[in-house]
């Protein structure tokens, strides 16, 4: 039975983010360079129109989202250490934004549709900051989103047999208009990351007192 063994694997993702917290205050410093305000493909825009399923059950659509910045990041419930890990260092850097953070919006975009579940992303995302939004679909619906962020995702298997996907782990910083502001490394320091959040916001804020 598929199910229980998909409870045994949320039961092990506490001792998950417990390792993944002890390797983040080991990061070496150069990992802290690893976000950047361009991405290295030149001239790619990222984002775009997409239609989805949140961890509720209820149909969203990027347009839900306009108004607040948004953290995007695609994984799945089953991910190894990247997703747990990553999840985990974005509840960190939300925390460390302080009321700047009732301005962003984080999204975990499920590559895995035909196993995450509304239900299961709502148990799993549950592990990590109350703010994170779980979102799935149709395999085609999770196409296009994947699509729009440029996202790279193929089903491969273990040595020992288990499915996993490799995948994109890079997160994106997108402004209250929807529009992409910059992209983080999974790999970057979680103060990093709260300081290029902040930084990005503020200069956000500038320029729109500078329209009016």
């Amino acid at each position: 039975d598929a199910m229980p063994a998909r409870r045994l694997w949320l039961i092990g993702i506490p001792i998950l983010i417990a390792i993944g917290a002890a390797l983040l205050l080991w990061r070496p410093a150069e990992d802290e360079q690893r976000v950047s305000s361009a991405p290295s493909a030149g001239s790619l825009t990222f984002g775009g129109p997409f239609t989805l399923v949140d961890h509720t059950g209820r149909p969203v659509t990027e347009k839900d989202f306009l108004g607040r910045y948004q953290l995007v990041f695609f994984g799945f419930t089953q991910c190894a250490a990247v997703c747990p890990t990553t999840l985990q260092t974005i509840s960190l850097a939300m925390n460390q934004l302080g009321e700047l953070a009732d301005s962003v919006q984080p999204l975990f975009i499920s590559i895995d549709p035909e196993r995450d579940t509304a239900e299961l992303l709502a148990e799993y995302v549950s592990y990590f900051d109350k703010r994170i939004v779980g979102l799935t679909g149709t395999p085609s619906q999770v196409g296009v989103a994947a699509k729009a962020f440029h996202i790279y995702y193929r089903r491969v298997r273990d040595k020992d047999g288990s499915e996993q996907i490799d995948h994109t782990a890079t997160m994106f910083f997108m402004g209250p208009d929807g529009k992409y502001l910059t992209f983080i490394h999974p790999d970057a320091a979680t103060q990093k990351i709260a300081q290029v959040m902040k930084m990005k916001m503020e200069n956000s804020t500038k320029m729109t007192s500078r329209r009016e």
